[in-house]
C-alpha cells in the first residue's frame, strides 16, 4: 500500500497500519525490503505478530527518511516512529 501504510492478513484477521503523515519521505527505494526483512526477523525470533507488525512497519517508515538503499535506521528512531504507529493500527 506505499503511502498508505499495510495491510497483515493472518488466520481470517487483518491488522492495517496508516503511514500517511508519520515523517517526511524523502525516498522510498528499500522500504518494502526493509519491512519484509524485519517482519520475518522479528518472527523467527518468536515475537509477538502485532508487535513485529508494528515494528517491521516502524523499521520501512524510518527507512524512507534517508535517500538510496543504503543508510543506517538507529533504534531510537524505530522505536519512536512504533509508538506513533500503536494508535494507528486497527484489528477486525
Amino acid at each position: 500500500m506505499g503511502a498508505d501504510g499495510s495491510i497483515l492478513l493472518h488466520n481470517g484477521h487483518k491488522l492495517r497500519i496508516s503511514a500517511n503523515g508519520i515523517v517526511s519521505v524523502r525516498d522510498p527505494t528499500g522500504a518494502g525490503d526493509v519491512m519484509t526483512c524485519a517482519l520475518t526477523y522479528m518472527l523467527s525470533r518468536g515475537e509477538d505478530l502485532e508487535w513485529s507488525f508494528i515494528f517491521s512497519n516502524a523499521a520501512a517508515i524510518a527507512k524512507t527518511m534517508g535517500e538510496g538503499p543504503y543508510g543506517v535506521i538507529g533504534n531510537d528512531i524505530i522505536s519512536d516512529i512504533a509508538n506513533k504507529l500503536f494508535s494507528r493500527l486497527i484489528k477486525t
